[in-house]
């Protein structure tokens, strides 16, 4: 008989952090809900804690993987943050190998009647971040670099772009707003939606349908997979114009380029298409083609890249961030020495309304935050409040514990929410809940550490491992003008909140 017997390391591990809880236990069912206790300053107190902020930029190296959603398109006039571009490169390929059009040995030269007609590419869309009313314009390029072509399993960070050949198209128009209308290709016979379709040169489709492998020389582009990427590298989808981002999937079967061509046959011609689409040779996207999205801000004049003072801007990534600093935490000898229950502790953040078409167009991300571990020139997870049904330790890094398997986004925080602010003005806020960490900090005299606010696309802690945690934004997702602590109106001033009990 087999028995199973947990590893004697990980069993001390949890006996040691069962111990250090119940030696310190505090009532966790008033910690951090929405039940306070009624403020009345003899038992039950609330106090507001100034916090220093200062905004910084990162340098992202953020990858957009194979299962996100790809972002395509331009901004060009958002008021606060300037300008932003996305661009989409993408090798597809044929689902088989040798490949040919139509039925084995249906080509020019092979069989009376068969020819071409036309190459589109499609992108499959999800959707726009921004002012649909826009009109987006992108072009289509040869990519003319055979070290992306042979990178299938080399991830790409959203600074990169491959260099280009031709281009393949020129500058179509695309309108968000009738993309999810049906449209009718293959002479009526098919239909679809939600699609971006563009057109390629006839030069292309000429060049593309003349290396059908059916005649079998090995030189042939469609002979072989290693033969087809030294010839075709992939496409560049790029932005020209617009004032939003399109998201889009390129795993979809809407993501492919379609290949039109004609047939003679019983007495009449008859149109049919192949399709290429994002198609590793064994079916599975773990050896798909080669793939990169690339994402370049410029707020070179923009009020985010020289901020009034007390006005802080986040961007979604590749973005900003924001530095917390808790001077009161430091010196207030009744925070640190007092017996208290802390009942709700949260950093409260306000948005600084501008314009409100703006506003609403290009909407708030979700935030976060973390710690700021100056000692060793990292970052990383707070402590407790990420999940606090889940048992992580920042510390214990090398065991896997360091980050909850799911945060909690309801108790932590990081959405926005709406309501009338101290000026009377419709706005935006967050609230991130930091209770069980401001109660250890309290009770066991912890570090009070500084913090990072930011609006991640993914998350990384490269002192634990290799690999990104995925957040709650999608790339290049949100934008906010938010008040700092030292905001000259107290309506806007980011601040830190607790109200808690004497015991």
């Amino acid at each position: 008989m087999r028995k199973s017997v947990l590893p004697a390391a990980f069993v001390t591990l949890i006996s040691a952090f069962i111990f250090s809880w119940g030696c310190t236990k505090i009532d966790s069912t008033t910690l951090g809900t929405d039940l306070i206790p009624v403020i009345d300053n003899i038992h039950t107190f609330r106090d507001t804690f100034t916090i220093e902020t200062s905004q910084q930029v990162f340098n992202d190296t953020s990858v957009v993987t194979i299962s996100n959603a790809h972002v395509l398109g331009t901004i060009n006039n958002d008021p606060l943050f300037g300008s932003t571009t996305a661009n989409l490169f993408m090798q597809l390929k044929p689902v088989f190998f040798p490949y040919y059009f139509g039925a084995a040995k249906d080509t020019v030269k092979n069989y009376t009647g068969v020819g071409l007609d036309s190459v589109v590419l499609c992108i499959s869309y999800d959707g726009l971040w921004g002012d649909t009313n826009i009109v987006q314009q992108l072009q289509v390029f040869e990519i003319n670099d055979q070290q992306f072509s042979d990178s299938s399993n080399k991830p790409h960070n959203i600074n990169y772009e491959p260099i280009l050949g031709n281009a393949l198209s020129g500058i179509v128009s695309i309108d968000p707003r009738t993309l999810n209308d049906k449209v009718k290709f293959n002479n009526g016979k098919d239909s679809t939606s939600n699609e971006i379709r563009i057109k390629l040169s006839s030069a292309f489709a000429t060049q593309l349908y003349n290396e059908d492998s059916a005649k079998m020389a090995v030189e042939n582009a469609f002979y072989s997979d290693s033969v087809f990427r030294k010839v075709y590298h992939g496409f560049a989808i790029k932005s020209v114009s617009g004032n939003g981002i399109m998201y889009v999937n390129i795993t979809d079967p809407k993501t492919r380029l379609d290949v039109y061509f004609r047939k003679f046959r019983n007495g009449k011609y008859d149109t049919t298409y192949n399709s290429f689409p994002l198609q590793p040779s064994d079916g599975v996207f773990s050896d798909v083609s080669a793939t990169a999205n690339s994402v370049i801000r410029n707020r070179a004049g923009s009020p985010a890249d020289n901020p009034d003072p007390g006005e802080l801007y986040l961007q979604g990534s590749p973005g900003t961030y924001v530095n917390l600093h808790f001077p009161g935490f430091h010196t207030d000898s009744l925070v640190n020495r007092a017996n208290k229950i802390v009942n709700r502790a949260e950093i409260v953040i306000e948005q600084i309304p501008d314009n409100p078409f703006y506003d609403s167009i290009f909407s708030p991300p979700v935030v976060y935050v973390d710690l700021i571990d100056t000692a060793n020139t990292k970052w990383k997870p707070i402590y407790y409040d990420l999940n606090p049904s889940q048992f992580y330790d920042p510390d214990l890094g090398s065991t896997g514990l360091f980050f909850p398997t799911q945060l909690d986004q309801n108790y932590f925080g990081g959405y926005s929410k709406s309501r009338i602010n101290g000026m009377g003005q419709q706005a935006r806020y967050y609230t991130i809940n930091i209770t069980r960490y401001m109660q250890n900090l309290i009770t066991k005299n912890k570090r009070n550490y500084d913090m990072r606010l930011f609006a991640p696309f993914k998350l990384k802690y490269p002192q634990y491992t290799s690999q990104f945690i995925e957040y709650a934004n999608p790339v290049a997702f949100g934008r906010i003008k938010i008040g700092g602590g030292n905001h000259i109106n107290p309506a806007y001033r980011m601040k830190l909140v607790m109200t808690w009990t004497k015991i």
